[in-house]
């Protein structure tokens, strides 16, 4: 295909000679064509961010490449793509939305790891976590002493003790709710 017929063909046209003959010049010339509104869409669906707006477009058009044929309307080819971009844009901010939660997530129990990190070092607490493990029931003291001394996961501490790996994280959480009583 020419350059010439790629700038006069309708999206409609270059859509289906993409169809019928998997041209990438026609691919390359759709995406040529409509780049930019696509790239503008998805840059004020995503609050600015040029980053993010590039790699939904790309992903917009990657749609376009794998679900050209079902594309009811070809004349109507810059809307497909115009809502496209508007939903890839939508789970894009909802998937990063998700990932920022995960990680204040991450820095708060990192946060409060760290503070009973520097509870633990206080003179004298050592002997009052031991003492509280101490005082628990025989399996939740064998449960606590795997996980949180050893550092055993539930699931090793399991194999140890011969139960499910619920029935360990069961112990665990309630020994360390009788502990935090205790400690307090």
């Amino acid at each position: 295909m020419s350059e010439a017929i790629a700038d006069t063909a309708a999206d409609h046209e270059l859509l289906s000679l993409f169809l019928a003959e998997r041209s990438e010049e026609a691919l390359r010339a759709l995406i040529a064509r409509h780049s930019a509104m696509v790239l503008g869409t998805c840059r004020r669906g995503l609050g600015g961010d040029a980053d993010l707006a590039r790699d939904a477009a790309q992903a917009v058009f990657i749609l376009l490449a794998q679900r050209a044929g079902r594309i009811r309307n070809r004349h109507a080819l810059a809307s497909w793509l115009f809502w496209t971009a508007r939903s890839v844009a939508a789970h894009m901010t909802r998937a990063e939305q998700r990932r920022k939660g995960y990680e204040r997530t991450a820095a708060a129990v990192e946060a409060a790891r760290q503070r009973r990190r520097e509870a633990a070092c206080r003179p004298g607490a050592e002997y009052s976590v031991d003492e509280a493990v101490a005082a628990l029931p025989e399996p939740s003291r064998t449960a606590v002493v795997l996980h949180v001394l050893q550092g055993l996961t539930h699931g090793e501490a399991a194999g140890v003790l011969g139960c499910s790996k619920g029935a360990v994280a069961m112990r665990i959480s309630r020994a360390l709710g009788k502990m935090r009583a205790v400690l307090r």
